[in-house]
């Protein structure tokens, strides 16, 4: 028997059930955002592997595979509804291990947040401020706060139906600064930036006094000076002879408004930065 034309042939072979799945979007995913996760498939190519994401109302769409080396592939895909979608993830026609997943899609821009403070009171740290924040049209996803960086903490009550109250305490006069993402993306208006604002108790016909002042052909109506913080090393030391400095930063101030003086009354200097 004479052998075929060709033989012996090579095969290579791929196990449906040993390919890997892996990345953020696989389980979490936003409306209009191009969303990737990754598949390690060895002895598979691009035309093997089929993705297919199943949106909750029922519509399908073919994902994008990407060859990034022989045995690494990148998928992307966007979603255009929120709620909980299914991915099916198939190696020559077979749904490789867990597979299909589930992915929840949110909206960012649908989060609503309300009552956001408007300023913080030097005069009252160390109380709670409280926002409101409406997540019910935004689909599924995880809601993340950071104030200041994750310096300050935030605690966060479910009020039902998605529907939540958060609560943070300042300490310091510092503006400060609330980032709110939703499923990884920033929602609408985020950041807020919360000032500092000092507020005294001033009779009331003073109060309806307005200061005008005119700065580079501009008026400006102001009815309170905010501050934050000194800083600089003027502030602790200096040298005989030479020009020390330091810094006044904060909100709405004015050179005019700021007195200035060392222990023997001698005037210091003030330019604005």
């Amino acid at each position: 028997m004479s052998s075929l034309t060709g033989s012996p042939f090579i095969l290579d072979i791929a196990d449906a059930s040993s390919v890997s799945v892996y990345g953020e979007n696989l389980r979490m995913a936003s409306v209009d955002r191009l969303s990737t996760f990754m598949i390690h498939a060895v002895g598979a190519d691009s035309k093997d592997i089929t993705v297919t994401v199943t949106a909750p109302s029922g519509k399908k769409k073919h994902a994008r595979v990407i060859p990034v080396d022989d045995v690494t592939y990148k998928v992307e895909w966007k979603a255009v509804e929120a709620g909980e979608h299914s991915i099916d993830v198939r190696l020559f026609n077979q749904s490789v291990y867990e597979s299909p997943f589930v992915c929840n899609v949110g909206d960012p821009d649908l989060v609503t947040v309300r009552n956001m403070p408007e300023f913080i009171s030097a005069n009252e740290l160390f109380r709670d401020y409280t926002f409101e924040i409406d997540a019910s049209a935004a689909g599924s996803g995880n809601l993340e706060i950071m104030i200041n960086g994750g310096r300050v903490a935030c605690r966060v009550r479910e009020l039902g139906g998605r529907h939540y109250l958060a609560a943070f305490t300042p300490t310091q006069l510092v503006t400060h600064v609330i980032e709110m993402r939703f499923n990884g993306e920033d929602v609408r208006l985020s950041p807020w930036k919360i000032p500092i604002r000092e507020v005294r108790s001033v009779p009331k016909y003073e109060s309806e006094q307005r200061i005008t002042r005119t700065s580079e052909s501009r008026s400006v109506d102001r009815r309170e000076s905010y501050y934050s913080e000194l800083s600089g090393p003027g502030l602790q030391r200096a040298a005989v002879g030479k020009t020390s400095t330091f810094e006044i930063s904060g909100d709405g101030l004015e050179p005019n408004d700021i007195q200035t003086r060392i222990f023997d009354e001698y005037p210091l200097k003030l330019s604005k930065s």
